[in-house]
């Protein structure tokens, strides 16, 4: 055995992929409890039918979108507009012939214009 210290650039990177392979570790043991706990994330696609805009404006009720949308935190809102016209949901104006998606990251709720409803109101919930 050798009487000479160990190089500390050596140990330095040591312990810095230690320290990093016990933050994957940490990371994917989380990943894993927040899926056990809480269930995957899930996506939910609303669609705005063609016609929609025309049907509202003389006095249908349109139940293509709910008056209330609950959510849950990772949770992907989908809103697809097929009608000719944009659309209003809540804080988002989905134009036509096109989707919005929208991930919640955090607990919280929405509440707005909805053009899809003779009512025209919204509430969005994400918990």
């Amino acid at each position: 055995m050798s009487d000479e210290p160990t190089d500390p650039t050596i140990q330095r990177k040591g312990l810095t992929a230690l320290v990093a392979l016990v933050a994957v570790a940490v990371a994917i043991t989380m990943f894993f409890v927040g899926v056990a706990l809480f269930g995957p994330a899930d996506t939910r696609e609303i669609v705005i039918p063609v016609g929609t805009g025309e049907r509202v404006d003389a006095g249908e009720v349109v139940d293509a979108v709910p008056s209330t949308i609950e959510m849950s935190v990772g949770d992907t809102l989908v809103l697809v507009n097929e009608d000719n016209r944009p659309h209003v949901v809540g804080p988002w104006t989905v134009l036509p012939g096109t989707e919005f998606s929208y991930t919640f990251a955090e607990i919280g709720s929405f509440s707005g214009a909805c053009s899809a409803h003779p009512e025209n109101t919204v509430r969005i919930v994400a918990t």
